[in-house]
């Protein structure tokens, strides 16, 4: 295919127009023999959208670069937004399966040479969590490592049974309907853990992780009154007149039947609360925004609050679905993300901190994190025991 008409593909990609028959030609194009040339026309195109000829939104061009350097060339149907079908390469990438190319977004247009694995730097991997990593610490202070527990009935806290169900979510049943006495359980997840838990109300919360959860083990009347530190998503139980609470450090966020991601850990300078659907009210300091499904509230430490209306929701949601996405996402807040997945540290020894774009999976080591970020060709990681090293 000539350069012309592969440029012409390119352009149509990323203007969102591309026919059926124009995503299996490109899609042609991007076998591993024809990668290098299609980087090299996509970097040309680059240079032309820095002299302001062609509009290029940065999250789209990083799905292109993603596709041209995948290995797996599987077909794999990725509805875009302007509602046209486009055949694209499967998940499995340069860097291995779930990883996704990347690179950062400066006022100069960044060159687009895939970095060759450095095996030394990476010589002490760190391997993807596994398990939930999860302890559950009864009314008494009695704890309990839910990996330990086997499926069933395990206990009773209050007016609740405790089980752990076939899938190994937590679950409690409510054996009254006004208990005589409120009893409350923690569940707390340490770095590269992850669980759920079903309240009594039906309230279903998946937890991340370095987070945690104080509960009622069965809800009296009233509202519904939860303790959150990390970061959580809830599916809302609905119970007319009783509000669910959630509270975190100075913050509350009531809902009734709602669906909504609550992200404060304590290493972050803002609280953020992201509603998929129903509504929200969400207070701190005596200020109050009610969000509406899709916007976002960011609580700064000195109390003020702002709302987006068109939030990120692939970003929000992608640690509950076993991914790391970042749409512009800087690279201090990429490590802190990864540190707390990983069990790491970090020691940074620069003092820029780029953008990123780009989706890895979870479930991929440590060093394919990094290798991806490395696809910049403006940063470089070494690992030394449970430490990432930001190289200067």
């Amino acid at each position: 295919m000539k350069k012309a008409e592969i440029t012409y593909l390119l352009e149509q990609y990323m203007l969102g127009r591309l026919t059926e028959s124009e995503s299996e030609a490109l899609l042609e194009q991007t076998s591993q023999e024809n990668e290098a040339a299609m980087l090299a026309v996509l970097q040309e195109y680059l240079e032309t959208e820095s002299a302001g000829a062609i509009p290029v939104d940065p999250a789209v061009l990083a799905q292109l670069v993603q596709r041209i350097v995948s290995v797996d060339k599987g077909l794999v149907p990725i509805r875009r937004k302007r509602r046209h079908w486009v055949w694209v390469a499967a998940a499995a990438c340069l860097l291995g399966a779930g990883v996704f190319a990347w690179y950062t977004w400066t006022p100069k247009p960044p060159a687009i040479e895939v970095a060759q694995p450095q095996a030394q730097r990476f010589k002490n991997d760190v391997a993807a969590p596994a398990g939930s990593r999860a302890v559950l610490t009864l009314g008494s202070g009695q704890k309990v490592v839910l990996d330990s527990l086997s499926t069933g009935t395990f206990g009773k806290q209050g007016a609740a049974s405790l089980v752990k169900t076939g899938s190994g979510k937590l679950a409690y049943n409510a054996l009254d309907k006004t208990p005589a006495e409120i009893v409350y359980n923690t569940l707390t997840t340490g770095r590269g853990g992850q669980t759920s838990v079903v309240l009594a109300d039906g309230t279903k919360v998946w937890l991340d992780a370095s987070s945690s959860l104080r509960y009622p083990t069965a809800f009296g009347a009233g509202p519904r009154r939860v303790e959150l530190t990390g970061q959580a998503y809830f599916e809302v139980g609905k119970k007319a007149g009783s509000p669910f609470c959630v509270e975190v450090g100075g913050m509350e966020v009531k809902a009734l039947g709602t669906d909504f991601n609550v992200k404060a850990f304590t290493d972050e300078s803002v609280q953020v609360v992201t509603l998929l659907g129903g509504k929200v009210l969400v207070s701190r300091d005596n200020v109050t925004t009610d969000l509406s499904p899709g916007q976002q509230a960011r609580v700064s430490d000195h109390g003020g609050i702002s709302r987006t209306d068109q939030a990120d929701i692939e970003e929000v949601m992608a640690w509950k679905n076993g991914y790391f996405v970042f749409h512009g996402v800087d690279m201090q807040s990429l490590l802190r993300e990864a540190a707390r997945w990983y069990d790491v540290d970090v020691e940074n020894r620069r003092k820029d901190n780029p953008k990123f774009y780009g989706e890895v999976s979870r479930s991929t080591p440590l060093s394919d994190l990094l290798k991806a970020m490395e696809l910049s060709g403006r940063v470089t990681f070494g690992i030394e025991g449970k430490k990432i090293i930001v190289l200067p």
